[in-house]
C-alpha cells in the first residue's frame, strides 16, 4: 500500500512538469516554442548593427530596411524648380522642415519616408542580391551631403539592366541605419571605384563587372 502511494505521488510529479498544476487539482497545459533562428551572415562585419542591414537587404526585406533608415531633415523647395533640396508637397510652405532618405542614380534625389520601402524593393531588383563589399568611405570634396556621416558602406549586385549591363546598390551607413542609398548610374563597377573607399571591412567577393 505504501509503495503504491509513493509511485502515484511520482506519477504526479512527473505530470506536473509537462502540465501547470493548481492548488485546486486543475491542470493548465503549458506549450513552449523554440526562438526563430537569427539569421547571420557568412562573413561579420563585427558590427551587429551593421551585419542586421547586411542582413535584412540580403533578405530584400524592404519592410525591416525602411525601419533600419536614418533621415535627414531638410528644408523643401518651390514645387517644380530645380535645386539640392526636396520639392515641397501642395499643402507645404517652401523653407518647410521635411523627413528624407538620401537618394541617388545618375543624379542626386531624396525620398520621402511613405515612398522609402519601394525604393529599397526597386533598388535590390531584379535578382536576389549579393553582398559584394563592405567598406569605410573616403568622401571626396561634392560628394552628395558629404555622405552623410555614414562610415561604412555595403555594395551589392543586383542582378543586370536589360542591356545586360550589371547593376547594384551601395547602402550608406551610420550607427545602423541607411543614410544614404546609392545606386549606380551604368554599372556596379562604379560603385567600387577605388577613390571612395579608404579601407574594406570584408573584402570583394564577387567581380563587380566590366
Amino acid at each position: 500500500m505504501f509503495r503504491s502511494i509513493i509511485i502515484g505521488i511520482t506519477v504526479l510529479g512527473f505530470a506536473c512538469l509537462a502540465a501547470a498544476c493548481s492548488d485546486d487539482g486543475t491542470t493548465t497545459t503549458v506549450r513552449t516554442t523554440e526562438p526563430e533562428p537569427q539569421a547571420t551572415l557568412a562573413v561579420s562585419t563585427n558590427d551587429p548593427s551593421l551585419d542586421q542591414v547586411i542582413i535584412e537587404a540580403l533578405a530584400r526585406n524592404d519592410i525591416e530596411l525602411a525601419g533600419l533608415t536614418g533621415y535627414q531633415t531638410r528644408p523643401c523647395g518651390p514645387i517644380g524648380a530645380a535645386g539640392e533640396e526636396p520639392e515641397c508637397r501642395e499643402d507645404e510652405e517652401p523653407g518647410t522642415e521635411v523627413e528624407v532618405l538620401a537618394g541617388s542614380s545618375c543624379t542626386n534625389a531624396w525620398v520621402r519616408p511613405e515612398t522609402v520601402p519601394d525604393a529599397f524593393r526597386l533598388s535590390l531588383a531584379p535578382d536576389d542580391p549579393t553582398l559584394l563589399a563592405v567598406y569605410v568611405p573616403n568622401y571626396g570634396e561634392g560628394t552628395f551631403g558629404g555622405g552623410f556621416g555614414a562610415t561604412a558602406v555595403a555594395v551589392f549586385a543586383t542582378g543586370s539592366r536589360v542591356d545586360g549591363t550589371p547593376k547594384g546598390v551601395s547602402m550608406h551607413i551610420l550607427d545602423g541605419r541607411v543614410v544614404w542609398l546609392q545606386n549606380d548610374c551604368a554599372n556596379v563597377s562604379e560603385l567600387l571605384s577605388p577613390d571612395r573607399i579608404a579601407s574594406f571591412i570584408i573584402e570583394p567577393t564577387a567581380p563587380a563587372g566590366g
